[in-house]
């Protein structure tokens, strides 16, 4: 799975034979939803050891995205759907403690609107060197 960090291949790792069966089982006929969400992507990232794919719907951003979470010790699969205003995770994780931090991380973007990633809070200061 590590094969796929940092490239562009988010969609090929979201249809390997470990990862697609687990997909299925929590998101069920939520998958196209998630996909659609997914349609313009980033490259896989890796996350406090997991490999992350996370994007938007097109036309829709900041209304419809999605991540989706491969734990790579595991291979433990997670994903989140932001629709409107309301995110679902679906995770085989009985609790929310134990969803990855992939998945928090996003959750906590995307309701700031992504608005630390375009600048920085207001306790944030930058210092350069001379």
């Amino acid at each position: 799975m590590r094969r796929y960090a940092n490239t562009e291949l988010g969609f090929r790792l979201l249809r390997e034979p470990s990862v697609r069966p687990a997909l299925v089982r929590i998101l069920g006929d939520r998958v196209p939803l998630l996909e659609r969400n997914l349609e313009l992507s980033n490259s896989v990232d890796v996350i406090a050891g997991s490999l992350a794919v996370s994007g938007i719907a097109p036309h829709h951003g900041g209304e419809d995205e999605a991540i989706v979470c491969i734990v790579t010790y595991d291979l433990s699969v997670h994903a989140a759907i932001l629709s409107g205003r309301t995110i679902e995770v679906f995770t085989p994780s009985a609790s929310y403690t134990n969803v990855p931090l992939c998945i928090k991380d996003w959750i906590t973007q995307v309701n700031s609107g992504h608005r630390d990633r375009l600048g920085p809070p207001a306790n944030v200061r930058i210092v350069t060197s001379h």
